[in-house]
């Protein structure tokens, strides 16, 4: 799954979903300046026994201090981000120029938001945009290590709460259309792994809210304890191939209502 076939995607949607139109503009757009991207610098120095050791301690592989990121390229991207953002969402064009402003800390910043861990029950306005960005400045660089080391991660034997690769946690999760399993979706990767169907990837808590949508494939689990949520969708009720990077922004309708009753 790469940000290619992910934009191949929406743009087919684009014509079936009206409701959605600036949602799917601005993520096409933010797409095509992403696969626009040429990573010219990728290397990862260690070699697979120490990639292999650090998932055996249950530590993802990567690390914030060794990733090869091309600042040039994170800066220019970071500006085309900031302005794509504004065009979309003008009442947060002077948070987006202030962001903007600041291209000779995007890599700092950059490497600052990787070894974060969780997130924080109050966050602000401008953190939120600021991470917005970041993701998406990330991610083709992130989505690159992605690729290059998943045969090393043996899915059977993660089964944690947070990527193998990046440590990011999971914004969409899919139920397998075999064995109905739980598949997590990282959110700044997009690296899948498998993780227990029955607990929150966020807190650990047994107890799951469930509530169908609108369309039957479509499910969103909520955690009364952490009061986070986790858009689902069942593989095993479509005969149809599903890109799950799509499919978390063709869902952003369940976004709202999760957050309307008081999930993050």
């Amino acid at each position: 799954m790469t940000d290619q076939e992910t934009l191949l995607v929406l743009k087919t949607e684009r014509a079936r979903h009206a409701e959605l139109g600036d949602t799917l503009d601005l993520h096409i757009a933010i797409l095509e300046a992403r696969t626009a991207v040429e990573i010219r610098d990728w290397r990862f120095e260690i070699g697979d026994q120490e990639a292999r050791a650090r998932l055996a301690r249950g530590e993802p592989i990567l690390r914030a201090d060794e990733l090869a990121l091309d600042g040039e390229a994170l800066a220019r991207l970071f500006g085309t981000i900031c302005r794509i953002a504004a065009k979309y969402h003008p009442e947060d064009a002077d948070a987006f120029a202030e962001l903007a402003s600041q291209p000779s800390a995007v890599e700092e910043t950059a490497r600052n938001y990787l070894t974060a861990t969780g997130h924080a029950s109050r966050i602000t306005h401008h953190a939120t945009l600021a991470n917005f960005v970041v993701n998406n400045v990330l991610h083709p660089f992130l989505a690159a290590y992605a690729r290059a080391l998943k045969p090393l991660v043996d899915d059977a034997a993660w089964y944690r709460a947070y990527c193998p690769i990046c440590g990011g946690e999971p914004d969409f999760a899919a139920l397998e259309k075999e064995s109905g399993a739980r598949r997590l979706l990282c959110a700044r990767c997009d690296a899948e792994w498998t993780f227990h169907r029955a607990l929150c990837p966020f807190c650990g808590e047994e107890r799951l809210g469930y509530y169908p949508g609108s369309e039957g494939a479509y499910r969103l689990y909520t955690c009364g304890n952490c009061r986070r949520y986790l858009k689902t969708i069942d593989l095993r009720e479509l005969a149809r191939e599903v890109n799950l990077a799509a499919e978390r922004v063709l869902t952003i309708g369940m976004d709202v209502t999760a957050r309307e009753a008081g999930y993050r």
